[in-house]
Formats: structure tokens, sequence, C-alpha cells
């Protein structure tokens, strides 16, 4: 396990988040953990916290800064092929923003502006909602994030997916 934070380090978290939002015992810290690590000590949490707003996330930033902590984020920390809810560096307080759900939907342009923690079953039950005008590109791990999916580089089924171009070498 990792090294427990001091009381007032989460302290400082609940006063941000609520007590409700801040997950630092021995229970916590296995639910973060790389269940598929070569070497999973490696990758111990020392926790996690769980923002709501942008402004939480600012505000836990300043305290570890402040407090000379790392920080892991992660949209949802499900899309296991791409990235997981693990640290790279153990002791890591995990900035879990699973909870920031907002989406802004421009239906006139066809875009959407996602918080991190919206995943792809979010996003599909908001657009057929709204009448389905638009085709929402599903990867495999639909209970992932949308966000973390497009910054991992993930995959996904549409007319124009991100897939690998022929290599000028591959063509003759």
């Amino acid at each position: 396990m990792a090294q427990p934070l001091s009381p007032s380090v989460i302290a400082a978290f609940a006063a941000i988040v609520g007590k409700d939002n801040v997950f630092f015992d021995e229970a916590d810290q296995l639910a973060y953990q790389d269940k598929f690590a070569i070497d999973d000590a490696l990758h111990h949490p020392a926790g996690a916290v769980a923002p709501t707003t942008v402004e939480q996330v600012q505000a836990i930033v300043r305290v570890a800064s402040e407090r000379g902590l790392s920080l892991w984020p992660i949209s949802r920390g499900k899309n296991l092929g791409y990235g997981g809810s693990a640290p790279l560096l153990a002791g890591s307080v995990v900035l879990d923003m699973s909870r920031m759900k907002k989406i802004d939907y421009d239906e006139a342009n066809g875009t959407v502006l996602l918080e991190p923690g919206v995943g792809f079953y979010d996003l599909y039950d908001f657009l057929k909602s709204r009448g389905m005008k638009h085709w929402l590109s599903v990867p495999g791990n639909s209970w992932g994030s949308v966000v973390g999916n497009a910054l991992d580089r993930g995959w996904a089924t549409r007319p124009m997916a991100n897939m690998p171009r022929a290599s000028a070498a591959s063509k003759r």
C-alpha cells in the first residue's frame, strides 16, 4: 500500500469536494490499483479525490502543488486498453473526474463539448433524448470516457474513423 496522506491533506481535499468525494482508506486504494500490472506495487495510489466542477479541480491542483503531491488525472479510469485508473507513480493522488458529466451540444454544427466523466453511454442517452440527429462514434468499451478515448487515440466506428494510414513503404 502507498504511504497514507496526513489527515490535514485529506481534510483540505474534503473541504473542496465534500467528505463523500475523498477516498483514502485501504479499500479505496485497492479500487484504484491496476489489476493487470506486472509489478502492482509500482502503481499504488495514495487514494483519490473526485471533483464535480472545474473550480474544484483548480482548488485540488492548488492543494497538491502547495503540498508537493503528485496527481494522476483520470476521466473515468475505464479505457482499459489505453490506460486505467492506477497512477504511473506510486503514492500519487488520483484525480477522478468521472463525476464531471456536463455536455454542451451544438446541434447546428453537430458537435459536443464534454467534461471528462462523460461516457459513451452517457453521450448516447443525451443525444437519443434529443432525437439522435447525429451519429455517435462508439468504441468497443462504451462504458469508457469519450474524452479519455480521444486523448488515448482510441478507436471508434464511423465513416472517417482514425484508422491507420498506409505508409509509403506499404504502397510500393
